[in-house]
C-alpha cells in the first residue's frame, strides 16, 4: 500500500487531505509542523509527502532541505497559497517535487499523486 505523509499545521486542512487520501486507498500519515514531519521522515519510509511551505516553527523549504541533507529522497508535493520567492527556481532543479496552489481540488492533487508515484 502506498504510504503518503501530510506536513500541515492547518488542523483542517489536514484531517481533510487525510479524508481525500484515505479514500483513495492511500496509507496516510499525518504530522502538524516541520519538526514533526521531519522526524517521521527519519523514522518511516514513504512513497509521497504533500508539504505546506508556510508553516511556523519549520517552514517546508527548511524541510525539504533536511530531507536533502539526510539523503531522503521522497517525491514531493509542496502546496502554498501565496508565491514564494525562488519556488519556481527550486522546482526547475527538483523534478520529483512538485507545486500545487492553494486552494486546490481533490482532482489538482490526485493529477499530481499519480505521475509523481509512476502510475499516470
Amino acid at each position: 500500500m502506498t504510504r503518503i505523509l501530510v506536513i500541515e499545521d492547518d488542523a483542517s486542512l489536514r484531517e481533510w487531505l487525510k479524508k481525500v487520501l484515505d479514500h483513495r486507498g492511500y496509507d496516510v500519515h499525518t504530522a502538524e509542523n516541520g519538526d514533526a514531519g521531519l522526524q517521521r521522515l527519519l523514522e518511516t519510509a514513504y512513497d509521497l509527502v504533500v508539504l505546506d511551505l508556510i508553516m511556523p516553527q519549520m517552514s517546508g523549504f527548511e524541510v525539504l532541505t533536511a530531507m536533502e541533507a539526510k539523503g531522503i529522497r521522497v517525491p514531493t508535493i509542496i502546496t502554498s497559497g501565496i508565491v514564494i520567492p525562488g519556488v519556481h527556481d527550486y522546482l526547475k532543479t527538483h523534478p520529483q517535487v512538485q507545486l500545487l496552489s492553494k486552494p486546490y481540488t481533490e482532482q489538482q492533487l490526485e493529477h499530481l499523486i499519480g505521475p509523481l508515484l509512476g502510475k499516470d
